[in-house]
């Protein structure tokens, strides 16, 4: 009878993976586990390192946590610290020793893959650094709904995103599914901070709530923690010292390459359903300002503002939004 081998999703880039899924005499499953990278027999949880990671997770804390993730499974805990050809480039979430072969072939340096815009990276690999997880994700959840094994995770949570790495990505959890994508680009960030001036003119100004500008987690529940562009909160007391919890009044998604799609779809549809009242989306491609409000259980269109005009919001009194600040 083949030996079972339970594998964490995100392994599915490493060497070992591989020639683990190459042996006939193991039974090779992928999951969300939630202790380890790997459990042997349902006896054993390995965690795997580099390392380099290694290193810094004992200076960040990181390898505590993870101890205490390993114990907590009551299985013969195990950690497995493998010595890697480019540690740094392995750092990136991700990033196995194919994938760093590739990357390196493609940029010739580590210091060109840092360098590069998430359009360049993705080309490289569908999931490579920068992509988003969401088509695995979705291949997981529906495989992990037709599991019944113990140990495995069949959605991700708030505590999963407390071993991430601090280097510049930002992770969410949708509907329990992972996503990853980099930092934005300048102008990104000039037409969020504009935005973010008129709101907090008007909200705080007027002593109506706070704005916040990412990163900010913002925990909907336990299984859909995001970063949105700006957040609006009206009750102090969504406030914590961990995060904004709950659904706040008002959510801005800023449009990038990478993530278009998913703010449109995979965002407005989540928003809607964890009771966020108000959703924007800004367009710097087409100039624009979607507003949404909720209806009953969707989103409903209140207007679509272009160019340079200026717009008062019907669902807030006095704020009046002036586009060409945004795009100057």
């Amino acid at each position: 009878m083949p030996t079972l081998i339970e594998v964490d999703y995100r392994e599915r880039s490493s060497l070992l993976f591989s020639k683990l899924r190459a042996c006939p005499d193991l039974d090779v499953r992928v999951g969300a586990l939630s202790g380890g990278d790997y459990i042997v027999a349902r006896e054993i949880a390995v965690e795997r390192k580099t390392a380099a990671d290694f290193a810094s997770s004992v200076i960040d804390a990181r390898v505590f946590r993870q101890a205490q993730r390993l114990t907590a499974t009551r299985l013969r805990p195990l950690v497995l610290v493998e010595g890697e050809p480019d540690p740094r480039l392995q750092g990136f979430p991700g990033v196995g020793p194919e994938l760093a072969r590739r990357l390196l072939q493609r940029f010739g340096s580590i210091e060109r893959v840092i360098e590069a815009d998430e359009e360049e990276l993705c080309t490289v690999a569908v999931n490579g650094v920068g992509a988003p997880y969401e088509t695995d994700s979705a291949k997981i959840r529906r495989r992990d709904s037709q599991m019944d094994v113990e140990g495995l995770k069949q959605k991700l949570d708030y505590d999963d995103l407390q071993d991430t790495p601090d280097d510049g990505l930002r992770y969410e959890i949708i509907d329990g599914a992972l996503y990853v994508t980099p930092s934005p680009r300048p102008r990104h960030q000039r037409i969020s901070k504009r935005l973010q001036r008129q709101l907090e003119a008007y909200f705080e100004g007027r002593d109506l709530g706070e704005v916040f500008n990412a990163p900010v987690d913002v925990i909907l529940d336990w299984h859909d923690v995001v970063v949105p562009d700006l957040v609006v909160v009206t009750l102090p007391a969504q406030v914590t010292e961990r995060a904004i919890e709950g659904s706040p009044t008002l959510l801005v998604e800023v449009l990038s390459p990478s993530t278009a799609s998913r703010d449109r779809k995979v965002k407005c549809q989540r928003y809607a359903e964890k009771g966020v009242q108000h959703y924007w989306i800004v367009d710097a491609a087409h100039r624009s300002l979607e507003c949404y409000r909720l209806g009953k259980t969707t989103y409903k269109h209140l207007f679509t503002a272009k160019g340079s005009t200026q717009v008062e919001h019907p669902d807030f009194p006095g704020l009046t939004l002036d586009l060409s600040a945004l795009w100057r």
